[in-house]
């Protein structure tokens, strides 16, 4: 059987360095899925699957073979297998991460972990396409993810068609009305632990406050880091010490207190999902997919809860979607996702080399990258 490659490297970037954020995130690896025909058809071009990890999901540069990726995606051998049954045509897939010091960009640009939103659908796509024979037009981009990264694609999906034409989205992070009180919120103890830092924090230097909150998350589980790194992504507030957080939550004579302002910056992350559709329904139109999968079984309840929840909320906008519902887990249809529904869709929606793409012309790439 024909096998492709798989090609681990740092992609720089521009939208998120150590200059422009508070932690340490500079080159991105990546995993470049090269089809088998890419070496000796040196002049044809290809379109271009991006994946999405999830949260916390880690690519090591010295990996060549993408088994060792958690998530079970296999990309090297499925790919292979669906391309030599002829089930779908030659694609180049890659395969970026959102991990910041933290554990978890959430694919969004912020003030305080910077601007990973921008890092995909510029940094990332201007990569491939001025460093791989890929054909340089949304009509032959998909961008797709799991977890964090479902949410990623979806969000960044819906904003982006000028860029990306399929979006897919596997157990993605979405919030129903509840999600962001069942998830983060559910535990009084928690919410004081959390004040009770900040105000440690702020009699601290920056510097001391910003040390003792690395050493601090450097002991936590991924887990525990969650609250940290979503409130960093969705809600930063530069202006203050570390966590550089606005948090819903004050303690007043031992009571909490909310803020319903601050609130809506949390659900506006993977909540917040009506006023997105307000906002992008016209975008979301323009697509020729928007699709997404999830289990029944997940063992975050509140994922298929928000999954089903959105669906529902698309459906009321009058959006056409594909909401596929298996009695899945988490993590584990995620190979199955990708081989059955993924792949598949981009290969019947996507635009192939078929007539001389091969030898598109230096001016017309130039220009399709700039956009």
């Amino acid at each position: 059987m024909p096998t492709g490659t798989l090609i681990a490297e740092d992609i720089p970037s521009v939208a998120v360095s150590s200059n422009q954020n508070l932690f340490n995130d500079v080159a991105h690896p990546v995993l470049v899925y090269l089809p088998p025909s890419y070496y000796t058809e040196q002049n044809k071009r290809y379109p271009v699957v991006y994946f999405l990890g999830g949260y916390s999901q880690q690519i090591s540069i010295g990996y060549r073979d993408d088994t060792q990726w958690s998530g079970g995606y296999h990309m090297l051998n499925t790919n292979d297998s669906l391309m030599a049954n002829g089930t779908i045509k030659e694609m180049i897939v890659v395969m970026a991460q959102g991990l910041s010091e933290i554990k978890g960009a959430f694919y969004t640009n912020s003030v305080a972990t910077s601007n990973w939103e921008d890092f995909v659908v510029q940094d990332l796509v201007n990569y491939m396409d001025t460093s791989y024979r890929t054909i340089p037009k949304a009509s032959s981009r998909a961008l797709a993810g799991l977890s964090m990264g479902g949410y990623g694609a979806l969000n960044i999906g819906m904003k982006r068609p000028d860029v990306f034409s399929i979006v897919y989205g596997i157990s993605a992070g979405f919030f129903d009305e509840n999600g962001l009180r069942d998830h983060i919120f559910n535990d009084t103890t928690k919410i004081h632990e959390f004040i009770d830092l900040q105000e440690t924090l702020a009699q601290k230097s920056r510097a001391d406050a910003h040390h003792s909150f690395m050493q601090m998350i450097e002991g936590l589980s991924d887990y525990d880091r969650f609250p940290y790194a979503y409130g960093l992504a969705f809600a930063p507030d530069t202006a203050v010490n570390a966590p550089y957080i606005a948090y819903p939550y004050s303690r007043v004579d031992n009571n909490l207190v909310l803020d319903s302002l601050i609130l809506k910056k949390w659900e506006s992350g993977y909540g917040g999902l009506k006023p997105k559709l307000n906002d992008y329904k016209d975008s979301i139109m323009q697509l020729k997919a928007y699709w997404f999968d999830y289990g029944t079984n997940d063992f975050y309840a509140w994922i298929p809860r928000g999954n089903a929840h959105y669906s529902k909320l698309l459906t009321a906008h009058g959006i056409p979607h594909k909401a596929i519902e298996h009695n899945g887990d988490h993590v584990n249809h995620t190979r199955e996702s990708i081989a059955k529904y993924l792949m598949p869709l981009c290969d019947s929606l996507l635009v192939f080399d078929k007539s001389g793409l091969g030898s598109l012309d230096k001016e017309s790439i130039e220009q399709s990258v700039k956009k």
